[in-house]
């Protein structure tokens, strides 16, 4: 943070030394217009918080030409925690749980990808956020929740469809995931997967989807694991098998070496099991921490 601070001056000076950042937990002051700032989002003073969700370098600037403003979420409370609530897996695109220390009587905030809105700097300057804050893992899956909303790949609605019907190829990953390697969840040797599907448009109930699978995993017991549990996805060993719609017709399973450049031609991250790989392991030492 020393780095950040090196040459501000002024409004730049003072928002480093509020100690603003990246996951700051805020309420305006309503002297200071909060409803003008935060007209185009609906937030409720009394009950709500704000958090920030422009990265520390940037909340710090000194240029407040090139970078002006601050994003901001709208974050509900939580009573209590749950580490095992789906919004706290990652596995809602649109609201995670994070646990949260020093708010009288509450353990955590509901963020809301979409009650977001930009604020002036120069205004936040003026400002001190909330004691109220949230241990170092919590901030990475935060960055890490916020980051796969911008980077996720688009796919057809009737495709995300299937992939979300019980029993269908969502449920069996989401299983896969749960699985025991080495007494731990498989989860947490899956680093990534690589999709590609056709067509790219919406299709009738009658016609089928396909789509490649690739999983990046980080050591070979998970890739073991993965490759007996995950068999049966693949069209190869049952002809023409359909899943709910979808047929997978290359699934390959490798440990991140042995991945190529050439495997990945055509492919896209997908994000979405990313996240169900990545926020369990970065949450199970959470309550230790706070």
């Amino acid at each position: 943070m020393a780095s950040v601070s090196e040459g501000r001056t002024g409004l730049a000076r003072a928002i480093f030394d509020a100690q603003w950042r990246q996951c700051s937990i805020f309420r305006p002051p309503t002297a200071d217009g909060v409803h003008t700032s935060l007209a185009s989002v609906k937030f409720d003073p009394a009950v709500e918080w704000l958090v920030v969700c422009t990265q520390t370098c940037s909340m710090c600037s000194e240029d407040f030409t090139a970078e002006p403003m601050a994003e901001i979420m709208v974050a509900t409370p939580l009573q209590k925690f749950n580490s095992k609530h789906n919004d706290a897996m990652g596995k809602n695109n649109k609201c995670l749980h994070v646990p949260v220390a020093s708010l009288p009587g509450l353990e955590g905030l509901a963020c809301h990808i979409g009650r977001r809105t930009f604020m002036s700097r120069s205004t936040i300057a003026g400002w001190v956020p909330s004691k109220a804050w949230m241990a170092e893992e919590v901030e990475k899956s935060f960055r890490g929740w916020l980051a796969h909303h911008y980077m996720r790949i688009s796919l057809p609605d009737k495709l995300v469809e299937r992939l979300k019907e019980p029993d269908g190829v969502r449920d069996i990953i989401n299983a896969a995931l749960e699985g025991d390697v080495l007494g731990k969840p498989s989860a947490e040797g899956v680093a990534s997967f690589y999709v590609s599907s056709k067509p790219d448009h919406d299709l009738p109930p009658d016609q089928p989807y396909q789509m490649e699978l690739l999983v990046a995993c980080k050591n070979e017991e998970t890739r073991e694991f993965l490759t007996r549990v995950l068999s049966d996805l693949h069209a190869a060993k049952k002809k023409d098998l359909s899943v709910k719609g979808v047929v997978i017709t290359r699934l390959d399973i490798e440990t991140e070496d042995n991945i190529t450049l050439s495997a990945l031609e055509g492919m896209h991250r997908f994000n979405e099991w990313d996240t169900l790989s990545l926020l369990p392991e970065r949450l199970a030492s959470i309550e230790k921490t706070i």
